[in-house]
């Protein structure tokens, strides 16, 4: 399945501009669309992302770091393979 991130950014474009404005490091976004950010204080911890994801029931989300003005797909069922 081709992931559009253009499209989900725009339509989580409020939440993310609300991230960036109260200086959040990052953005953890599912890729339902049903559901809400996190925003994260520190985005360079992955395990405590990862135990987000997994509270959260996301086995596929994007992060969004605004302190490196990166974006990454993450796949929990490819982190578990590897």
């Amino acid at each position: 399945m081709k992931i559009n991130l253009n499209k989900i950014k725009a339509y989580y474009n409020k939440q993310i501009a609300q991230a960036i404005a109260n200086n959040y490091e990052a953005v953890l976004i599912p890729l339902e669309y049903e559901m809400d950010i996190y925003c994260l204080n520190n985005s360079t911890d992955e395990d405590y992302i990862v135990q987000i994801a997994e509270d959260y029931g996301w086995n596929r989300f994007i992060i969004l770091d605004f302190l490196d003005h990166s974006e990454k797909i993450i796949d929990l069922y490819e982190l578990e393979a590897a």
